[in-house]
């Protein structure tokens, strides 16, 4: 209640609890409603030492919501237009999918930001953003406005350079990649300074295939922390990067990116376990399959199983956030131990990966379903080697139908696993 209050008053609700901060902060900033159009505020808290998670899950689900109300409008609209053909549902859903990659990535981003750093334009936008108002926060995110900013005295500039970074991953969740494109290369403009402002460009660029672009956004952001002693960030540029020349097929360059960045991850994480060691686990996993592609399996085979012992230990304290890792990495195992001949330890990884995802897609059938068709085509292709017909053909035969199921929603995208498993059963003796 603000007994001496007046509709249109700027107020800012406070919250003190020792321990603990606000996950949605940015919408402590208020105007007083009038009786009519008053209505419930919901403030998130949580523990101190969790802030960060949480709020980057906070911005994610907000995130994946505005995509999902793009893809459905857009869906709707071929529809209307009796256009939904098999191609443009599939290019649809890579658009979605593209915008989902964006809003992990901004997500994180926005949630390493501190309370006291958020302000102007960009303050402004990402409250109109959380409240659902994405056409009202890139109305207000104008190029004029933004440009005005940037051209304000030097401590402004950091607020328009995150104004820019929101638009274009306000941009990129409506699938207009080459308004993202002009946002992002409009931020690092601004301020060629910015460390976060170039790792952002270069991930949006490195998720649309640009290769020339992503790699020099990724140099840039390196030397930059480099010159910043910042150890953290030049293990997640350097980790990127090494995704990025392996894509390339650099893979002398992406040996020595992984290999650096997991030197300084295994370092941040003996002072900092909690935060640092599931990047211990992803860079040993990226470095099993430079390893495995480079046919050194013994190395990849280190590498892999350290991986998997460190999500094991992770997931018993977040299973929702590495099981997925521990399952991917015993796949990745399964798939080393059938090239050297070790079925029954290819067998054992196999089943466990399948467990794990008949699980996860019970919750979750969209994005873990294909997961469970792929382990068991694995499993299918490893009893056929060993003459264990029958069971070949049921696996083969059970991922046959997840495949079918979704080839018929998004053909481009399935429809040549379809055929792949088809042809594996008719190889199968009757």
């Amino acid at each position: 209640m603000f007994p001496q209050g007046h509709p249109g008053q700027d107020a800012r609700v406070g919250v003190k609890r020792a321990g603990w901060d606000v996950v949605n902060d940015i919408l402590l900033d208020q105007r007083l409603p009038d009786a009519s159009s008053a209505c419930a505020l919901e403030i998130i808290i949580c523990q101190s030492a969790e802030r960060e998670q949480r709020v980057a899950e906070f911005y994610r689900l907000k995130g994946g919501q505005a995509v999902e109300v793009t893809y459905r409008t857009k869906l709707a609209e071929l529809e209307g237009r009796q256009a939904a053909t098999g191609h443009e549902r599939d290019r649809l859903i890579r658009e979605r999918d593209q915008a989902l990659a964006q809003v992990q990535e901004w997500a994180r981003q926005a949630a390493a930001r501190k309370p006291d750093e958020v302000g102007g334009t960009y303050r402004e936008a990402l409250r109109l953003f959380v409240e659902g108002k994405a056409d009202a926060a890139l109305q207000l995110l104008s190029d004029d406005r933004l440009q005005h900013e940037a051209d304000k005295a030097k401590e402004q500039l950091h607020q328009a350079v995150q104004g820019w970074l929101l638009k274009g991953q306000l941009l990129a969740s409506k699938f207009d990649y080459e308004g993202a494109g002009r946002a992002y290369e409009k931020a690092v403009a601004s301020d060629p300074g910015s460390m976060e402002a170039w790792l952002a460009y270069a991930y949006f660029h490195q998720q649309q295939n640009h290769f020339a672009q992503g790699r020099r956004g990724y140099e840039q952001a390196l030397t930059l922390a480099r010159l910043a002693s910042d150890n953290a960030s030049v293990a997640l540029t350097l980790n990127n990067l090494g995704i990025l020349s392996r894509d390339e097929n650099r893979h002398d360059d992406a040996r020595k990116q992984f290999e650096e960045a997991l030197d300084l991850y295994r370092t941040l994480a003996k002072h900092n376990a909690d935060v640092y060691l599931p990047d211990v686990a992803t860079t040993l996993n990226n470095l099993g399959v430079l390893s495995r592609d480079e046919n050194r399996n013994a190395d990849a085979r280190k590498q892999y199983e350290e991986a998997l012992d460190l999500y094991r230990a992770l997931a018993k304290h977040n299973p929702d956030v590495h099981l997925p890792d521990v399952a991917m990495t015993l796949n990745n195992l399964g798939v080393l131990s059938r090239a050297e001949n070790r079925n029954a330890d290819a067998r054992k990884q196999y089943e466990e990966a399948l467990d794990i995802y008949r699980t996860l897609a019970k919750h979750n059938p969209d994005v873990y379903l294909p997961d469970v068709a792929m382990t068991l085509s694995n499993l299918g292709f490893l009893s056929r080697a060993e003459n264990r017909h029958a069971e070949a053909r049921k696996q083969y035969e059970e991922a046959l139908g997840i495949y079918r199921q979704f080839a018929a929603r998004a053909p481009a995208t399935y429809q040549r696993r379809v055929r792949a498993v088809e042809d594996l059963i008719r190889a199968l003796p009757r």
